[in-house]
């Protein structure tokens, strides 16, 4: 058995805004079945998502990390994964320096690559050389695929958790994780 190929990692440019957000809608759709209602389930809509990843990739606070589809993946968009990290926003965060992780979405038909790794260990290192100490994530509760991503990583839950809401959904209790910088 091989072990595949280190995948290439680069900046986002706001060209990329629309492969980005048809990675986040497909991840999300298939991250969230069954545990929303199907009719959340595409929400929000890509557009939507467009506009946000539009207002992000112009904005120095947020860094957003790419991976390009593998060459042997075939079919699948012209971007397969991306993450975005940010200062902390939290008060309890912000100082000493934390960096928060604000995204990390994998084309499901490319999970299991390395490619979620990738991304998450190359924006734990960009933060950690700007100066963060920490880095924090929130996570849904129901997404256990995510959460064992991270404990694997070495992130740990904190305590902290909040209630989320998607329209009409039943709310979702967020987890909070961190994991020191080196």
């Amino acid at each position: 058995m091989s072990t595949p190929p280190t995948p290439r990692i680069r900046g986002a440019t706001p060209e990329d805004a629309p492969e980005i957000a048809t990675v986040h809608a497909a991840a999300r759709r298939a991250l969230f079945q069954g545990h929303l209602p199907p009719r959340l389930l595409d929400r929000p809509p890509r557009d939507v998502l467009l506009t946000l990843w539009q207002g992000w990739l112009t904005s120095p606070a947020f860094h957003t990390l790419v991976a390009p589809r593998p060459a042997d993946a075939d079919p699948a968009p012209a971007l397969a994964a991306f993450c975005t990290w940010a200062p902390a926003s939290e008060a309890d965060l912000a100082s000493p320096k934390g960096a928060e992780l604000r995204t990390l979405y994998v084309h499901p038909d490319l999970w299991n690559l390395g490619l979620g790794s990738a991304l998450l260990e190359r924006a734990m290192t960009q933060a950690a050389a700007a100066g963060h100490r920490r880095m924090i994530l929130w996570t849904l509760a129901v997404n256990r695929r995510a959460r064992r991503f991270y404990e694997a990583r070495g992130f740990l839950a904190d305590g902290a958790h909040k209630v989320e809401r998607l329209e009409d959904s039943d709310p979702l209790l967020a987890l909070r994780y961190r994991a020191p910088l080196v």
